[in-house]
């Protein structure tokens, strides 16, 4: 295919037809005067991802179908990157090829880099399979080699039975020497074949790990709060760790359990030919085999539930422990937190070690019965062989074969006990599948104006049995107001925020944010919680992220309104100054300023602020209050100390 000179740019809107039809995904029309940007229009079409900066050397690695942005602002559709050269699609649909210097000189260094999304429906395996079918040109020199393995492993036994039958008693040295180097360029080539199967298993492994844990990461971000609030961290832990173990169990136990199904099948046919009667032995003792590893699959599906859930366990206490160490230090109580994950790590390895000795016990049962089949096979062989009856070779050749089929029908059973223990390895993964996600909807006006606030007839309760928090509340906060929510604990101030920022669904009533219900108007809103929980990174880097990606100097401006420039400065390494896991060497009112500062700086017309002066001293929360950052924003600030609030500011009993 001849190579153009220019390249086919596309605007955005085409562009994103243009990817969903590659997609083979439907897309509705846009508004002549919709102002959603390249992620809002891809997103609202089923389409996750994220605009990120990579260097011209990085187009070889591009995984298409995706979208990168040219120097003249528009986008360009990479189909594909094959033989060494770009394939990119136009505005018709064609093809067209491009080396990558010629992509280079027009890249303007932004990729779209697409979400993997998880196939939808059936069980973990079942997805996983769907997604390895999509990566199905990677199988292909699997299946190769593992037929290769197949004919390999029926010419050895064949080539050691022409060596003691012909080539020895006939004392030909060239046969022999000719049968020795076959022999030896065989075990070569299995070996070789074996570490060619592991690289590309391991491979696809590697191509599966970045869809499975990106494309579940997504899934998880986009569930229902209520859903993840009810969720522990352990819980979600062992849902990623689920999918990995079902990513194994699918490329290694489901692999061995084909490559050992065939295997077992081609020297099963070999066997009946040269000896049937004894072919009846060696298939009873597979089988014999095969209803140990059901018994035994059986014992360490049931166990290994009970291992799952202790160990669960045993991670959210480590968790627990050392999210919370100031404080137990501080009560003194470590001593007995500790106690207490020692006691529940106990138990976990105690259920670990009991299903290992199962495992170790399928695993001797079976080698058992491997090495009495072959004693029984050498004793009868013998004797056959001193009778004449039988010639040594064949007795060596079918011997090796049968011992093929044990090690073969010892693979699938290791792999069926694998696989039985799966199901509980996998039940956190499924629940958190299973769970639908929400679907967010985008703004389609270009102008963002100051929504007012209304809530209608709210009831609202935690569960059937539970007493109503809310009901029949009718509230209305004006555009531009500031409300503030006053009560006791467990008043309902946090969850009132919650539910107007959408985070829980009303039982009955409705929330209009601006005439829009809350998911239609998140995009106008922002929470800001008691207990902020800052991330692993520098006080910049937690601004720019709590901020929705705000500009440096502006978050700089409003730091130096919010006071937090004043702590900052006493900072040994300023802005760039690391915060701790949570942000544990910084005051609990240091992290309420960053995240105080970056929802200021936002460009959201809501403010939802639950406590979030608590632990700033009455003059700071005062002086924030009354900062010109809140002018022109729709504030709804829950809390108990009402001295803290300005005297503009309105009291709303919810």
């Amino acid at each position: 295919m001849p190579e153009r000179t220019s390249l086919p740019g596309l605007d955005e809107q085409l562009a994103t037809r243009r990817l969903l039809c590659r997609l083979r995904l439907p897309h509705e029309p846009d508004e002549p005067e919709s102002a959603l940007s390249l992620l809002a229009r891809l997103e609202r079409q089923g389409v996750h991802g994220r605009l990120t900066r990579i260097a011209n050397e990085d187009l070889r690695q591009l995984d298409g179908p995706t979208l990168i942005l040219l120097r003249d602002r528009r986008w360009l559709l990479v189909t594909t990157v094959r033989h060494g050269r770009i394939v990119v699609e136009d505005s018709h649909g064609h093809e067209q090829t491009f080396s990558f210097r010629a992509v280079s000189e027009s890249f303007a260094g932004m990729v779209f880099d697409r979400t993997p999304q998880l196939p939808t429906g059936g069980t973990v395996l079942s997805r996983i399979a769907r997604l390895m079918w999509q990566h199905r040109r990677a199988l292909y020199p699997v299946v190769a080699l593992v037929l290769l393995l197949q004919g390999l492993s029926l010419l050895g036994p064949q080539l050691t039975r022409m060596l003691v039958d012909d080539a020895l008693p006939q004392d030909s040295t060239e046969l022999i020497y000719g049968i020795l180097a076959g022999m030896f360029l065989i075990a070569l080539l299995r070996s070789a074949a074996s570490w060619l199967e592991q690289c590309i298993v391991q491979l696809m492994q590697v191509h599966l790990d970045a869809s499975l844990e990106r494309g579940l990461l997504a899934h998880v971000l986009r569930l229902p709060y209520r859903f993840l609030e009810a969720k522990s961290v352990g819980q979600i832990i062992q849902g990623f760790m689920g999918i990995t173990q079902a990513r194994t169990a699918l490329t290694v136990d489901v692999l061995g359990i084909a490559l050992g199904s065939l295997t077992g099948l081609c020297l099963l046919v070999a066997m009946s030919l040269m000896m049937p009667v004894q072919t009846l032995l060696v298939v009873a003792v597979g089988a014999a085999s095969s209803i140990l590893a059901v018994v035994f699959g059986s014992r360490q599906e049931r166990l290994q539930r009970q291992v799952v859930d202790a160990s669960v366990r045993e991670r959210e206490s480590a968790l627990e422990i050392l999210g919370r160490i100031t404080t137990l230090k501080a009560a003194g109580a470590a001593g007995r937190a500790m106690e207490r994950w020692l006691i529940l790590l106990r138990r976990s390895r105690a259920l670990i070690r009991q299903n290992e000795r199962l495992t170790l016990a399928c695993q001797v049962s079976i080698d058992v019965l491997g090495q009495v089949q072959l004693q029984a096979l050498w004793i009868w062989g013998g004797l056959r062989v001193l009778a004449g009856a039988l010639q040594l070779g064949e007795l060596i050749a079918f011997t090796a074969m049968a011992t093929l089929f044990h090690a073969a029908t010892g693979r699938v059973a290791r792999s069926f006990v694998k696989l039985r223990e799966l199901k509980a390895q996998v039940t956190e993964t499924e629940c958190l599948l299973a769970q639908q996600p929400v679907v967010p909807t985008y703004r389609r006006s270009a102008r963002r104006s100051t929504p007012d606030i209304e809530v209608r007839d709210l009831w609202f309760r935690y569960g059937e049995n539970r007493p109503w928090v809310f009901e029949g509340l009718d509230l209305v906060i004006a555009a531009g107001e500031i409300h503030h929510l006053r009560g006791p604990s467990g008043f309902g101030k946090s969850t009132l925020l919650k539910l107007v920022a959408g985070l829980y669904e009303p039982c009955k009533g409705e929330i209009l944010i601006g005439g829009r219900p809350p998911q239609a108007a998140r995009d106008d809103m922002i929470f800001v919680p008691q207990h902020v929980r800052t991330f692993n990174a520098s006080v910049r880097e937690n601004l720019v992220l709590f901020s929705g990606g705000a500009q440096f100097a502006q978050l700089m401006r409003s730091a130096e309104l919010t006071g937090l420039a004043k702590h900052v400065q006493e900072l040994p390494m300023g802005y760039e100054t690391l915060l701790a896991h949570g942000g544990a060497n910084f005051s609990g009112g240091q992290r309420q300023l960053i995240a105080l500062t970056a929802a200021l700086t936002s460009d959201k017309p809501v403010l939802l602020l639950d406590e979030a002066t608590a632990n700033l001293d009455a003059s700071s929360a005062r002086r924030l209050l009354e900062s010109p950052l809140f002018e022109g924003r729709t504030v709804v600030h829950a809390g108990h100390d009402l001295q803290r609030v300005p005297a503009s500011t309105s009291r709303v009993r919810a």
